[in-house]
């Protein structure tokens, strides 16, 4: 009951615990929310049945629909854009890592925003070989994130909670597999 869904929330990073407090104490008293994905749109209508809604797409940049693919096959070439963290999922790509790192020859690539103190808990997670075959890359522009899908292997998205996922939009664009 009531301790159970204390124990979750308090299992939750602070900012995410504050964005679930702010969001059910604001969300109904808007006129108009604005979201990304159909799913979105229906899980919000309901919640607020007389809540107007409207589903607004983000559109890739044109640099994911000019890219060239280039994928390469040895070794297997992983990517993953967005944030670092238990929402997105960043452990669970790693922990399937560990578990494939002498059967599979690979790299993993993180295109996200640094966090020194997410990535060292990340590294005490795995093995010294599978950390080696991680790399971190930040800030990167649009077309240099393009860049990167040319030759990557496949886009990894086990995101726990996301509400349209624009990696996954631009990996499509571009022709890139992705394992969600």
């Amino acid at each position: 009951g009531l301790f159970a869904w204390y124990k979750e929330r308090m299992s939750l990073p602070p900012y995410d615990r504050f964005v679930e407090l702010i969001e059910r104490r604001s969300l109904g008293r808007a006129p108009v929310v604005t979201t990304e994905s159909t799913f979105a749109v229906k899980f919000l209508q309901e919640k607020y049945p007389a809540m107007k809604i409207h589903q607004a797409e983000h559109a890739p940049n044109q640099a994911f629909h000019q890219l060239q693919r280039r994928p390469q096959a040895q070794p297997l070439r992983f990517i993953a854009v967005g944030g670092l963290g238990h929402r997105k999922g960043t452990d669970l790509i790693l922990a399937a890592l560990e578990q494939l790192r002498d059967e599979l020859d690979f790299t993993m690539t993180f295109i996200t925003n640094p966090n020194p103190a997410y990535v060292a808990a990340l590294q005490a997670q795995v093995s010294a070989t599978t950390w080696q075959r991680v790399e971190f890359k930040y800030h990167l522009l649009p077309p240099e994130v393009a860049k990167e899908l040319e030759t990557a292997t496949m886009l990894l998205m086990p995101t726990r909670a996301d509400t349209s996922p624009n990696a996954v939009k631009e990996a499509v664009v571009a022709g890139l597999p992705v394992v969600a």
